[in-house]
């Protein structure tokens, strides 16, 4: 009986070392600390947190062109904050900067570009060029889908952007989509027209003649074509001496579709790119050189003055003049020149849609018209001019040939709330 108690008492110590041994053990050091936070000089909170928790860091709103640059561990702002716990009362230094802005990149590619924090109106620069294998680099895009460039060398950052690299794969046809407005009286910005056409005339010279501009930026270009008078030669001829040659080949009554694709203008009717904008300036030609009195004079034996395809030199001066002046700078100029077409003309360019030009897509794929948008106006989509075939939808059936490159699509445009 007795060696029964005494082995009921050993199995009783040993069952109660089990238990304690399983009580968990209480924190030593759980105590509680006080995490201030200091925002640009002022405090912006102040918390309590205990030895044991994980720090979750305040976060602080960005609104457009406020940027938050973190919080730091000293009042400087050099050595990012990273602790994740607190084993005493911590004061933590935020700094946000008013007036710029952050730009993130998304390159779709191997090359990662850093995100950038630029000060409102900064022109982006350094860049890396991309390259991806069986692909051809677009551009930069405001958007994933490639609907609104972002022309990183000329365009100042004015707000958060996010841009995004667009490629299209080599081997894969590209169809233009040329956007025709059925309206009288939808007049483009000139201002924007003139970047877009230069612009382009610019790529055109680098990319496809000999003409070196190795010293000439896209920015010196565009400056350039608007300058009145460059080292001394007055009445834009700077501009036609420089780059007439390229513009169109000297052709007596001809006419754009004739131009070779060599030429600027070749180039742009083979593209299908701004041949309104072409046809617009070939009109205003022939209203400056009738009306000023040349065509006709002695200048001009053969009559042929007003005849925009017989001298390149004189077609690329008279553009230069037309995106120069406007209706109410020309007579400042020209003080005894009062042609009231050529005025009209300055001012009114018919059926050039900037948003909707240089529109492109992978033959083969759907066309959802809907990203299609001019600002403030409701668009319908035709096939044709007499307004009979409408669509929403451009698909590969409808642009009636496997070897068309191009496409001419019409447009009505309505003023919304109409």
């Amino acid at each position: 009986m007795l060696k029964i108690k005494r082995l009921l008492l050993i199995l009783l110590l040993l069952f109660s070392g089990l238990l304690l041994a399983c009580k968990p053990k209480e924190k030593v050091d759980d105590k509680l600390y006080h995490l201030t936070y200091i925002l640009n000089g002022q405090e912006y909170s102040n918390v309590e947190v205990k030895s044991s928790d994980e720090i979750v860091l305040e976060e602080i709103e960005e609104r457009n062109g406020i940027v938050f640059l973190g919080w730091f561990e000293d009042a400087s702002y050099t050595m990012p904050f990273k602790s994740k716990t607190i084993s005493s009362d911590t004061t933590i230094y935020g700094k946000y900067i008013e007036g710029y802005y952050r730009v993130s990149f998304y390159t779709d590619c191997d090359i990662e570009i850093p995100q950038m924090i630029v000060a409102k109106g900064t022109i982006l620069e350094n860049i890396p060029t991309l390259s991806k294998e069986g692909y051809e680099f677009l551009g930069w895009y405001r958007d994933e889908k490639g609907k609104a460039p972002f022309r990183i060398d000329i365009e100042p950052v004015n707000s958060k952007l996010n841009l995004y690299a667009i490629w299209k794969i080599e081997e894969e046809k590209i169809l233009h989509i040329n956007f025709r407005s059925l309206n009288e009286g939808i007049w483009a910005s000139k201002d924007d027209i003139y970047i877009d056409y230069y612009t382009y005339f610019y790529n055109f010279l680098k990319e496809h003649t000999s003409c070196d501009l190795s010293r000439t930026s896209l920015e010196d270009f565009l400056r350039d074509g608007k300058t009145w008078a460059i080292n001394g030669k007055s009445d834009m001829y700077h501009f036609g001496d420089r780059y007439g040659r390229y513009y169109l080949k000297s052709m007596k009554g001809g006419t754009l579709a004739e131009q070779p694709e060599t030429t600027f203008l070749g180039y742009c009717y083979k593209n299908g790119k701004f041949i309104d904008l072409i046809n617009h300036l070939e009109e205003f030609f022939a209203y400056w050189r009738t009306d000023e009195g040349y065509t006709g004079s002695s200048s001009d034996p053969n009559n042929e003055g007003n005849d925009f395809y017989v001298e390149p030199w004189a077609s690329m001066v008279d553009t230069a003049k037309f995106f120069f002046f406007t209706s109410e700078t020309l007579n400042t100029k020209y003080s005894w020149f009062n042609s009231e077409r050529v005025k009209y003309a300055l001012d009114h360019i018919p059926n050039v849609l900037i948003g909707l030009e240089n529109y492109n897509v992978v033959f083969g794929e759907e066309l959802d018209l809907s990203d299609a948008k001019v600002e403030g106006y409701h668009l319908t989509f035709y096939l044709d001019k007499e307004q009979t075939i409408e669509i929403t939808k451009l698909n590969e059936a409808q642009t009636s040939c496997d070897e068309c490159d191009s496409i001419d699509v019409y447009v009505k445009i309505e003023k919304e709330g109409n």
